[in-house]
């Protein structure tokens, strides 16, 4: 929409088609002339200041109809969904320049603002009596929210919006022929895990059984306990603006399980470390994955302090691996530390 993103479900009763109809130029034409004084009512209670407004707005409907007096059959479209043709838009009309805002067709050449068009429907007739008389006609569901496919908040409540919302017994409710009298119940959480039902069941490694008893390891991952394409239940794993699935991959020819990288990812829980310790983690970067551009790959370590916490950082990007001209680097952020660092 432009304003922030949002996802609509529209439920109809009977599952029939949306009441609506397209409006032709024509039509559109004879009732902006039949509404132009109570458009000049409202303008004016709504404050506009604009001289010879009524004139103005006459000469621009005239132009309006000089330019599209051949297309009354078509069907009329906006170029913005949220265009509203009112008295100013009308005064604004010059004679002989090109009219952007209103469109024939549902598509357009124009790169301005995408090539969509917005057709201008109407209730088609005796849908208001069937609302007053036989209730709703149609249910909006609408999830007014940043549906950004990065952020794993939003996709989850998106799964939920989707996957846990009990449509059929809002549909048996309002358009049913029974009445329903038992209590709503959303449908049961599935975890990604269990989506898969023909995999075998994801068993820890020895490894990871040894160190998860080994007092002196502070946390060890090599996500053998999380099935192949689940997203691992202890981490944090955010998708990027493609909207890939993401999670725990196996790599041909090579062993072991891997947690596929697209955005940031951490581990929901860390024991708290004090003094010296070691830190080791394997990557790995396929050729032709890697496009020119990528920011690469940043290990943040945040430690507290009595002057807040610090972020200690090793940033290593690969440069563009289908180029021999085009080197990576490797950057380390070591603030206040006291050690000499060099960056290559």
């Amino acid at each position: 929409s432009g304003r922030g993103a949002f996802y609509v479900i529209v439920m109809t009763k009977d599952r029939q088609p949306l009441p609506f109809e397209q409006v032709t130029i024509g039509e559109f034409l004879t009732r902006l002339e039949s509404r132009l004084p109570t458009m000049y009512s409202l303008a004016k209670n709504g404050g506009s200041q604009l001289p010879d407004l009524m004139e103005k707005a006459k000469a621009g409907l005239q132009e309006l109809k000089k330019q599209f007096k051949d297309y009354h059959d078509k069907f009329a479209y906006f170029r913005g969904l949220h265009e509203n043709a009112d008295m100013i838009d009308l005064a604004n009309i010059d004679a002989g320049k090109p009219i952007t805002w209103l469109k024939t067709e549902a598509e357009s050449k124009e790169r301005d603002y995408g090539s969509s068009n917005y057709a201008l429907l109407r209730l088609k007739k005796g849908v208001k009596q069937a609302c007053a008389t036989g209730g709703p006609q149609w249910i909006v569901f609408r999830m007014e929210a940043m549906i950004n496919e990065a952020d794993a908040g939003n996709t989850e409540l998106m799964d939920n919006f989707i996957n846990r919302f009990n449509y059929d017994y809002v549909y048996d409710y309002y358009f049913g022929n029974d009445k329903v009298i038992t209590p709503y119940q959303p449908h049961a959480y599935v975890a990604a895990e269990e989506k898969n039902n023909n995999q075998a069941p994801a068993v820890l490694s020895e490894t990871a059984k040894k160190y998860a008893a080994d007092r002196s390891i502070a946390f060890y991952e090599d996500f053998s306990g999380v099935a192949i394409d689940a997203a691992p239940a202890a981490w944090t794993n955010e998708r990027n603006q493609s909207g890939e699935t993401i999670g725990v991959k196996e790599v041909a020819g090579i062993g072991g399980k891997w947690l596929k990288l697209q955005k940031n990812a951490a581990p929901r829980q860390f024991n708290t470390i004090s003094g010296d310790f070691e830190f080791s983690f394997d990557v790995m970067v396929q050729k032709g994955d890697v496009p020119w551009g990528t920011p690469g790959i940043r290990l943040d370590l945040k430690f507290g302090s009595g002057q807040g916490d610090k972020t200690f950082a090793v940033d290593v990007s690969p440069g563009d691996m289908n180029r021999k001209d085009a080197a990576g680097w490797v950057m380390l952020t070591m603030p206040s530390s006291g050690c000499k660092i060099g960056n290559y």
